[in-house]
């Protein structure tokens, strides 16, 4: 509980802070496994409480649908709602103290988890997994949430986990908004692995048997991450954080009637409050290795699109480039610094994932709101902001470095970012100034055409205005492709990596 309190303290918060509780309880039926909850808190004063319903995390959609009966067991309180258009309002006497009840179920079928439904609840005999943002129907409220979690009627040799720690009873957290819903729960076969960096705790839960490394590996290979990209951050107070990995199977009918696992081997995951799940698919060909860009990515969320927040809620991909371009650049840049790749292997991902992935998409030059439109319809479109983000950064970097005689980089204007953004009232969205005048800062040159051109226009950068050090030469194919390669003749190559 030490670290529960501590990050109490650490959590600024802004107006009063109103209590919630919920109750968890399994509930199995039939041979599945259902959740059930009970919420219990005060409503408004005006006699009309809203209630955020589950709708949608990312490309899983209609998570109402795993919501069944809901009710307001409160005596004279009326419950109104569409679950199409997201209305859900409690009526009720002015501050009447309100409970809720509902049952949580899983909305596909099988014991497989094929990749389109990673981030729906998982709810099977042995073990559930299930986002925050599906288990939890919260009043919505601008004050503070003071929210108990309490574990009732498990079974005693279950794990019970999540992105706040490990508790089997109860657990106890404040958060200034709804954010905290963006998190993860797991609970019965996992394993749970613990390690320290600088002495607050990181978890790691993961179940199956069929992966191709053990698990102190991977928890080896978390905490040398986990630590690199603190020191990179130079944020090593965090109190706690928690990697789910979780066994992923796609499905592929052979005839009616007949499923079989795909040996194809697929990973994803996704950043959340202290927290990341993942999912992979368990195969004795999956190493470790394999691994380092899915845990650099998603550990960096816990900065860019965290500490450093975007503003938009999960289904909002109008910053996306930032969130998840920039995370790519600066996840590749650690893998380099903590030698989990070397520089040729660096330079060869920059080349053919990034550079070739953008510069020859055929969506290449789609306009930013475009993008954002068709981000969870369309898988090209989809792949954009990270490609865009990634090679606008990397211009950035070294137009910066080059401009300012090497003397500051990307990364310090990240840490300046992560100043100014961290508090609790400001936000990329609604301070995006911010961000144009410290480019222009850093670059010594006005930044808002560069961004309305090269990111909201969706223009590609071209070659030529792309400024390297010495020991970075560039050719350029015939669709002016820009590649790049190490002349490791130069003086100063190691340290030109290593920043």
């Amino acid at each position: 509980m030490r670290s529960l309190l501590f990050v109490l303290l650490l959590l600024p918060c802004s107006g009063f802070s109103k209590p919630i509780r919920y109750e968890i309880s399994p509930l199995f039926r039939d041979g599945a496994l259902c959740l059930q909850v009970r919420a219990w808190f005060e409503g408004d004063a005006d006699g009309e409480t809203e209630l955020a319903i589950p709708y949608q995390f990312g490309g899983a959609d209609r998570l109402f649908r795993c919501i069944q009966n809901l009710a307001c067991t409160t005596s004279g309180c009326r419950l109104r709602m569409d679950s199409d258009t997201l209305f859900a309002i409690v009526e009720h006497t002015p501050g009447q103290e309100l409970k809720l009840y509902y049952e949580i179920a899983q909305d596909f079928k099988g014991d497989h988890i094929p990749e389109n439904n990673a981030f729906r609840p998982v709810l099977q005999p042995a073990y559930f997994h299930i986002l925050g943002n599906s288990l939890f129907v919260a009043p919505k409220w601008s004050d503070s949430y003071d929210v108990t979690l309490e574990w009732r009627s498990f079974p005693p040799n279950w794990l019970l986990h999540n992105s706040f720690g490990s508790q089997s009873v109860s657990q106890h957290f404040s958060f200034p908004n709804l954010r905290w819903l963006e998190s993860v729960f797991v609970g019965g076969d996992y394993r749970l692995h613990r390690t320290e960096v600088r002495g607050y705790p990181v978890w790691l839960a993961i179940r199956g048997n069929e992966w191709g490394f053990r698990d102190d590996s991977l928890l080896s290979m978390l905490q040398r991450t986990v630590t690199l990209q603190r020191d990179f951050w130079q944020d090593f107070e965090v109190p706690y954080y928690t990697v789910t990995l979780t066994p992923l199977a796609v499905r592929t009918a052979k005839s009616p009637g007949q499923v079989f696992v795909s040996t194809r081997i697929s990973y994803l995951g996704t950043g959340l409050t202290n927290s990341f799940a993942s999912f992979a698919t368990p195969h004795k060909q999956l190493g470790v290795e394999d691994l380092y860009h899915l845990f650099h990515h998603e550990l960096m969320h816990n900065w860019i699109g965290c500490k450093i927040r975007n503003g938009c809620s999960p289904n909002d991909m109008q910053l996306a480039w930032f969130s998840e371009g920039f995370t790519e650049y600066f996840a590749l840049k650690n893998m380099l610094r903590g030698g989990f790749v070397t520089p040729d292997q660096y330079i060869d991902r920059l080349n053919e994932r990034f550079f070739k992935g953008l510069y020859h998409s055929p969506k290449r030059e789609a306009s930013n709101g475009a993008v954002a439109d068709s981000f969870f319809l369309d898988p090209e479109m989809e792949r954009l902001p990270y490609l865009r983000g990634c090679v606008f950064a990397f211009f950035l970097d070294h137009a910066i470095k080059t401009g300012n005689g090497g003397q500051r980089n990307l990364h310090l204007l990240m840490l300046d970012m992560l100043e100014y953004y961290q508090r609790p009232d400001r936000d990329m969205r609604d301070n995006f100034d911010f961000f144009l005048d410290l480019c222009t800062e850093y670059l010594q040159k006005d930044a808002a055409p560069l961004y309305q051109k090269h990111i909201l226009n969706g223009k590609l950068i071209p070659a030529e205005a792309f400024v390297l050090p010495p020991c970075l030469k560039m050719e350029v194919d015939a669709e002016g492709t820009p590649f790049f390669w190490l002349d490791k003749s130069m003086a100063g190559w190691e340290r030109e990596m290593g920043e």
